[in-house]
């Protein structure tokens, strides 16, 4: 089924599932806090002005990870959304800030496109009409179940990436529905759970 969890989420807490899915193996903690805040914001410009329905969204989160990719979305805000002075603000620092240090958004940039070009990254985009869609806060809501198969041996570190964004996506449900005082009893089973961060 397609899976995009980033769609219509809260930026803040969108820009917390891409984070997860990102290998930070060689990134500092200073640019992991940069690069979060800078998906945050990039997020909220993409949330107030979005593209196309039909283009997966970390595709075109993408070309948000420039300076000018982010300016010029920004300028796509319309007049009347009641955040627009605010966030085309922020996204002007954050683009100075990216311009000035590119390695912000490196992490993402070069493992995004990868993810994307691979068997699973497939799966990361919109549903065609009629197609299964994968929605983990739908699956517990119906007391369901899904299944991934992201064998890390057969698809390598898509599969650990997906893994990350899942391991996320079913934390910040779970958060959601605790936000609201909605009491589940799910069980989530990660079969090498060593790809997973803390």
């Amino acid at each position: 089924g397609y899976y995009e969890p980033l769609r219509g989420r809260d930026p803040a807490r969108a820009a917390a599932l891409v984070m997860g899915m990102i290998d930070w193996t060689e990134v500092g903690d200073q640019q992991r806090r940069s690069c979060a805040a800078y998906l945050t914001d990039a997020l909220a410009v993409q949330a107030a002005a979005p593209g196309d329905g039909q283009v997966p969204l970390l595709d075109d989160l993408v070309r948000l990870l420039t300076p000018d990719g982010l300016r010029d979305r920004a300028t796509l805000i319309p007049g009347y959304h009641p955040r627009r002075d605010v966030l085309t603000d922020r996204a002007s620092v954050s683009a100075s800030l990216l311009q000035a240090d590119p390695a912000i958004t490196a992490a993402p940039a070069a493992q995004f496109p990868v993810l994307r070009a691979s068997a699973l990254g497939h799966w990361l985009q919109p549903a065609a009409p009629g197609a299964p869609r994968v929605s983990l806060g739908q699956t517990i809501r119906e007391r369901g179940v899904t299944l991934f198969s992201i064998d890390r041996g057969a698809h390598g570190d898509s599969a650990g990436m997906i893994a990350g964004l899942v391991a996320a996506d079913l934390t910040a449900v779970c958060g959601e529905l605790l936000e609201m005082s909605v009491s589940g009893d799910s069980l989530a089973w990660f079969n090498g759970c060593e790809v997973l961060g803390h």
